[in-house]
């Protein structure tokens, strides 16, 4: 009996050893390439890889598909990338942001301190310590991102410049950038139709500092505060909420399947446009009205800088002002800090369950 006991104990202590094993290598951040290398694991993003081959030398794969090889001091690149879009020798020290998002990204692996270059003003900056970089002149603006100044970019030397692709892309830089041999690496987290999938993208900045650890850390624990906000939104009753914004008399609206539409699920909104598609040319304020007449709740998609008043939105088109949402004062805009918070999605989507369910008090929107 006794000699059985044992023999159960020890098959026990066994499957708890190895189910403590596979729980470990299922959350170290790693995962395993189909030839055997590690590579960082991903749970909501498919448009970069990161994989780790021998000798500590690093395979990125970009949103456009490029090889950027990152080789340790002292290595050497593998035979089989010696044609790589980009090789980086050593450590990465200086880095240009050609987008406003990229910053938040950076603020978060505390390495802003890399960042020598961009493309926003200071004044459009509400990452305080970029902004004060700027003004203490570590960080230099080098002109729009449409129309930089190249010959500056040049003066600088970064040796890498965080881009971005798509249908609102900055390809006429990128074309400049391959003729005047200045490394880039496509980020394009703003095409993610998860908002936890543009939140994975710090993975990606962080394989170029030796920052992973940290970035999967702290995206763990995003995903974790977004899934108690879930669960919290699932015991509510949903309000209708329309999202949109008026321009030169088209509503924009955020497709139901678009990070937008998700957040306002996650949050627990019934969006009202759930079932319409709009696609780059918007709506019409007829359909829009009909749509979003009895919505409860408003997310005017403008910056408060741009629309700093109920008035101001008003007065773009008169119809508005019979909208539920508005006569109900349930009317709120995008903070200053919306699209520089990608790093705090997990409290956007706490800002929103506040406006839905909450006590209205929030971070990245205003309520007029």
């Amino acid at each position: 009996m006794k000699t059985n006991l044992l023999k159960k104990l020890g098959v026990g202590m066994l499957a708890l050893m190895l189910t403590v094993l596979v729980m470990g290598c299922a959350n170290n951040g790693k995962t395993t390439s189909e030839g055997g290398n590690d590579m960082l694991k991903l749970d909501y993003s498919t448009a970069f890889s990161v994989e780790y081959l021998d000798n500590q030398v690093k395979k990125l794969t970009d949103a456009d598909g490029r090889i950027i090889m990152m080789v340790p001091e002292g290595k050497k690149v593998p035979d089989e990338y010696q044609d790589a879009d980009v090789i980086i020798e050593g450590k990465l020290d200086r880095v240009m942001l050609a987008s406003a998002t990229q910053g938040c990204m950076m603020r978060a692996l505390d390495a802003v301190d890399f960042i020598k270059a961009v493309t926003t003003k200071q004044e459009s900056w509400t990452i305080a310590e970029i902004a004060d970089a700027m003004k203490a002149g570590t960080i230099t603006f080098v002109g729009d991102n449409k129309a930089p100044d190249y010959e500056m970019i040049k003066s600088l030397d970064p040796e890498l410049v965080l881009v971005y692709s798509g249908d609102y892309g900055l390809q006429d830089m990128m074309a400049k950038f391959d003729e005047l041999g200045i490394n880039y690496a496509v980020c394009n987290e703003y095409t993610e139709e998860d908002p936890r999938g543009r939140m994975e993208w710090i993975k990606f900045y962080a394989a170029f500092f030796d920052k992973e650890d940290k970035a999967v850390t702290f995206f763990n624990q995003a995903v974790k505060n977004i899934e108690t906000t879930v669960k919290d939104a699932k015991k509510t009753e949903k309000p209708k909420v329309a999202w949109a914004m008026v321009s030169s008399g088209k509503v924009y609206i955020a497709e139901n399947d678009s990070y937008v539409g998700k957040m306002i699920e996650m949050s627990g909104g019934d969006y009202v446009f759930k079932d319409m598609a709009a696609g780059s040319g918007g709506i019409t304020l007829e359909e829009f009205y009909a749509t979003a007449k009895d919505a409860d709740i408003l997310i005017y998609s403008s910056l408060e800088q741009y629309s700093p008043t109920l008035d101001s939105v008003v007065s773009q088109s008169p119809i508005l002002a019979n909208l539920k949402a508005v006569q109900d004062g349930q009317v709120w805009c995008l903070g200053k800090d919306f699209y520089q918070s990608i790093d705090k999605t997990d409290e956007v989507i706490s800002d929103l369950f506040a406006i839905f369910h909450g006590d209205g008090i929030t971070t990245h929107f205003k309520k007029y």
